[in-house]
């Protein structure tokens, strides 16, 4: 009788230990999932806060090829507790680097090379805690002008503004028609007289006098920049 109860016993401990058992797999595998259902929730966060903070910095480098300033970003209503930002302050470990109209290789981002021409924008996003970056290398023509001028820009004769796609283009010869968009940039007065033809946007920190012979330009709406823009050296 004794055996018995013994072998029943032994039964239901060893039942106990395997529901004990399972029940901690179970737990053990709901706390894993979890974690990494938190883990991926942080990363995207963090990639979406970045990218805004990017997103803004590109926007500004696309006015201004010069631009270096400190850029903020925070959502509360998808999580107050974290935020992002960007700035090319150099003594920070964490800079971005605007070498847009630079003439060689500056250091970036942990070493990084950061080519002339070129920004490296270097997002900082803390998310619940933890500190993520989200890097970009970011290329923009350091003139995307045809002409520019840091003084007044005038015009009184025969004036053909434009771009090539390729130097190909000049071997039978030049037409209006083998040009592409060539902007114009005066950080003064724009003064455009007599004949001409110009294929892209006029831009003036100033006031702009347009006289032309050509109805095309004639028509052309010449737009204002609120500051006047940096010219390589």
């Amino acid at each position: 009788m004794k055996s018995k109860r013994g072998h029943t016993l032994l039964m239901i401990l060893l039942v106990f230990m395997l529901m004990m058992a399972l029940v901690a797999g179970i737990a053990s595998t709901s706390y894993l999932f979890q974690r990494s259902v938190d883990s991926y929730s942080r990363d995207r966060l963090a990639q979406e806060l970045g990218d805004s903070v990017v997103a803004t910095a590109v926007a500004r480098l696309r006015k201004s090829s010069d631009f270096a300033a400190r850029v903020d970003f925070q959502n509360d209503q998808v999580d107050a507790r974290s935020k992002a930002w960007l700035n090319f302050e150099a003594s920070d470990p964490n800079h971005s680097t605007n070498n847009v109209l630079g003439d060689g290789s500056k250091e970036g981002f942990r070493g990084s090379v950061v080519p002339a021409g070129t920004a490296e924008l270097v997002a900082v996003a803390e998310v619940r805690g933890r500190t993520y970056h989200v890097v970009y290398l970011v290329g923009k023509s350091p003139f995307p002008y045809v002409v520019g001028s840091s003084g007044d820009f005038h015009s009184n004769g025969p004036l053909l503004l434009g771009a090539l796609r390729s130097l190909d283009d000049l071997k039978d010869g030049l037409a209006p028609d083998d040009l592409v968009k060539g902007s114009l940039l005066s950080n003064q007065g724009l003064t455009i007289n007599g004949p001409a033809d110009v294929i892209g946007d006029l831009k003036t920190h100033s006031r702009a006098t347009l006289t032309p012979t050509n109805p095309r330009v004639h028509r052309k709406v010449c737009k204002p920049v609120s500051e006047p823009i940096g010219l390589p050296k």
